[in-house]
């Protein structure tokens, strides 16, 4: 029997969907989104995502702690909060490659953004990492179609750019709160993906949305 494809000494026992190889346990525990771009769909990382523990939060050390994200904010601003998920979600796994990291970059520029924006400059904060660029411009580009369509729907006022930096803030604390700090780790969009999927089409826009929190 052939060893492992990694290390080709012990011997595979699991088949490693990215490499499409059998692999040894102990090469998928050490090379898990560090060196494989493991699927989402790998049973073996759903279980290791599934034992990995939220980081702990130092209160003094959150992003953005200027910035507060109240349970008034959330309740008032879920359907904003559900798509800006969903769309994170489907941008960061829509580009082969794309990991927490670039993920976590975007929402860094989006947030300047606004915040400069905010501040009466207007200044665009765009990553020169082509995944970070990727997700930075569909997110972007989503939140504003999702905004007219919302006023268009139910004519209730369109979200302010600082309802969507707040959004956005509360998805990047998730961020820091659920990615394992592997390489190519994408546990914190598993979880996004998880928490903010497309809902069925029976559900309206109005449904207040489980929002999961840090």
């Amino acid at each position: 029997m052939a060893g492992c494809e990694i290390c080709e000494k012990r011997r595979p026992k699991r088949y490693c969907l990215a490499l499409r190889a059998e692999i040894c346990p102990l090469c998928c525990g050490e090379e898990r989104e560090q060196t494989i771009d493991c699927p989402l769909e790998c049973q073996y990382l759903r279980e290791a995502h599934a034992r990995e523990k939220p980081n702990e939060l130092d209160p003094e050390q959150l992003p953005y702690r200027d910035v507060e994200i109240t349970e008034e904010f959330l309740a008032q601003n879920g359907p904003l909060v559900s798509e800006a998920g969903r769309l994170v979600a489907e941008a960061g796994l829509g580009m082969p490659g794309t990991a927490d990291k670039d993920v976590l970059e975007a929402l860094d520029a989006m947030i300047r953004t606004l915040k400069t924006l905010e501040s009466g400059v207007i200044y665009e904060t765009r990553p020169a990492n082509p995944y970070a660029a990727n997700v930075y411009e569909r997110v972007r580009a989503g939140i504003e179609e999702f905004r007219k369509k919302w006023f268009e729907e139910t004519g209730m006022h369109s979200f302010r750019d600082r309802d969507v930096m707040g959004a956005l803030i509360f998805l990047r604390r998730l961020g820091d709160l659920y990615q394992n700090g592997r390489k190519r780790g994408r546990a914190f969009l598993a979880k996004l993906r998880g928490a903010f999927g497309r809902a069925p089409q029976s559900e309206t826009r109005a449904t207040r949305p489980t929002i999961i929190r840090p």
